[in-house]
């Protein structure tokens, strides 16, 4: 959480791959065709394994606390008030307040 990076390490320990420059990512989930999305900041992001943005999912609030690639193509994100998703262009789909 706090090393402003991410990595994938292969079963010896060798770093396969690392995306560094963070501001504090709490989640990330690799997808096919090598990419990468990341809970970061105020934004969910999906990135190729450089760290190319491809995509931004705008969250606001107190920033992601998770997030998840769903069976249908669409991005869950969870943050500590709100859940929501999005479809695949990015388009906020569903949107609730998590009671306190």
């Amino acid at each position: 959480y706090n090393t402003a990076r991410i990595w994938e390490c292969g079963p010896d320990g060798t770093i396969r791959w690392e995306i560094g420059g963070l501001y504090g990512p709490m989640e990330a989930w690799v997808l096919p065709g090598n990419r990468v999305l990341i809970a970061d900041g105020n934004n969910v992001t999906e990135r190729d394994l450089k760290g190319t943005i491809l995509k931004t999912f705008s969250v606001g609030g107190s920033g992601p606390t998770g997030c998840q690639r769903l069976p249908n193509g669409n991005t869950f994100v969870s943050t500590y008030e709100t859940v929501m998703e999005f479809d695949k262009d990015g388009k906020k789909v569903y949107d609730t307040t998590i009671a306190p």
